[in-house]
C-alpha cells in the first residue's frame, strides 16, 4: 500500500464531516469534535506509512468513540489486518491478547 491508496478514497469531499469523535475530557468535560473527510485521510495515513503492520492482528487498547482508537482501528483495516475487539476489562484484554497474539496494541 502507498501513501495514497486508501487515503485516496476518504479525501473525496476533503472538507465534508466525516465522523464525530470524543476528547478525553482530561482537561474539562468531554466534547465530540468534527473531523472532516481531510482530517480522517491524514491520520489514518500518517498510521499506515510503516507504523503498523500490514496484515497482522491488531488490537485497540482505546475506545472506538476516540480519536486514537478509532484511528488504529480504520488504519488497520485499511491496510488488510484483522481487528479483534474486547471489553475494556483486565480479564477480557488478558484472553484477547493470549487467545490473538496480536503485533499491535
Amino acid at each position: 500500500m502507498t501513501d495514497n491508496d486508501g487515503a485516496a478514497a476518504i479525501v473525496k469531499g476533503g472538507t465534508a464531516p466525516a465522523m464525530i469523535v470524543f476528547t478525553s475530557g482530561s482537561s474539562g468535560p468531554r466534547k465530540g469534535v468534527v473531523w472532516t473527510r481531510s482530517t480522517m485521510a491524514a491520520r489514518m495515513a500518517s498510521l499506515a506509512r510503516g507504523v503498523l503492520p500490514t496484515g497482522e492482528m491488531v488490537i485497540p487498547a482505546l475506545s472506538l468513540s476516540a480519536g486514537g482508537g478509532i484511528d488504529l482501528t480504520l488504519s488497520a483495516l485499511l491496510l488488510g489486518s484483522a481487528i479483534a475487539l474486547c471489553p475494556p476489562t483486565v480479564d477480557s484484554i488478558l484472553s484477547a491478547l493470549r487467545r490473538h497474539r496480536p503485533l499491535h496494541m
